[in-house]
């Protein structure tokens, strides 16, 4: 569908934005594709991979901005996401695991 290629569409532009240091834009980015996701993906599947990519990265954006608590929640959603789909030792859950270790790190 459209709706899910402009999801796919903004989740690179947020990629692109986040190596670029771009924080709010690839903030923007990021919500808008999960909201896009969540509504067209979930309806079906609410642990569509695509769904913990971009919790994964909307997380990756709020660790930039030192928001360890929302970077946190959304590596949670994700890391939960993820291990519905695919076998602990999958590359996804290999970096969401680091995500939130590096996340509870700053935490503690």
């Amino acid at each position: 569908s459209d709706k899910i290629d402009k999801a796919s569409t903004l989740n690179l532009l947020g990629c692109i934005r986040l190596a670029r240091r771009e924080n709010e834009a690839a903030l923007n980015n990021f919500q808008e594709s999960l909201q896009l996701r969540v509504k067209y993906l979930g309806k079906t599947n609410s642990y569509h991979p695509d769904i913990g990519v971009s919790h994964q990265n909307l997380g990756k954006i709020y660790f930039q901005q030192f928001n360890y608590i929302n970077a946190e929640t959304n590596f949670l959603r994700a890391a939960e996401i993820f291990r519905h789909n695919f076998p602990e030792l999958h590359p996804f859950m290999k970096g969401i695991n680091e995500c939130l270790e590096q996340t509870r790190q700053q935490l503690t």
